[in-house]
């Protein structure tokens, strides 16, 4: 199944919003070059903040497919519930499928 890229502010939690719109800065930078991501992480851990920033940035920056991966805001393919993550989004209705069928 192919995820849909959905919008950072459909997530219900701030940090997951956060992250995401982090990440889709640092595609950004991948694409049309700069290092404002970056920039902003650094910042953002010097602040204390409660998501791993640094992390990622970092892998956005070293994949050139320009996929968001773990870090980006995807909708479930069955469900249309917005996750972070591809991952969880992919596990959002699927979890629910093994339990009915135990």
């Amino acid at each position: 199944m192919k995820l849909i890229e959905a919008n950072p502010s459909e997530l219900t939690d701030r940090s997951e919003r956060a992250t995401a719109k982090l990440a889709r800065i640092a595609r950004g930078n991948t694409y049309l070059g700069g290092a404002s991501a970056l920039v902003i992480a650094k910042r953002l851990e010097r602040m204390g903040c409660k998501f791993p920033a640094l992390e990622c940035v970092s892998d956005i920056y070293s994949r050139s497919n320009g996929s968001l991966g773990e870090y980006g805001a995807y909708k479930c393919p069955e469900c249309g519930c917005v996750h972070l993550g591809q991952s969880a989004a992919l596990n959002c209705c699927a979890e629910s499928d093994f339990e009915d069928n135990e």
